[in-house]
């Protein structure tokens, strides 16, 4: 799988991970009717100001090639970090889990 990383909020970027995520035209139409809504939303007047550049911010990453299952098919860095959050300490007693890690379910 190639590894892909897609920076920035706008409408080319959207239609980019819904093709990305195999998505049907009703969730796409979805994600531009809340990407227009987001645009219409002003800053609010209280609490601390902020200055958030959404074209830095990344909007999908990918770094697996699919869903496993089998642990030891798992990314040792992942492993790492699932150790770290104690997602495997409170879910070692389920027969199975689905976690998102970047922007796919592993």
């Amino acid at each position: 799988m190639i590894k892909i990383e897609i920076r920035g909020l706008n409408l080319e970027n959207i239609k980019k991970i819904s093709k990305l995520k195999g998505e049907d035209d009703y969730f796409l139409n979805y994600r531009i009717e809340s990407f227009n809504n987001f645009l219409n939303i002003k800053d609010p007047k209280f609490g601390p100001k902020y200055n958030i550049d959404y074209d830095k911010v990344i909007y999908y990453k990918n770094s697996t090639s699919g869903m496993k299952n089998d642990w030891r098919m798992i990314d040792n860095n992942i492993k790492c970090e699932f150790k770290d959050l104690g997602v495997i300490e409170s879910e070692k007693n389920l027969d199975g889990i689905g976690i998102q890690y970047e922007s796919e379910v592993i």
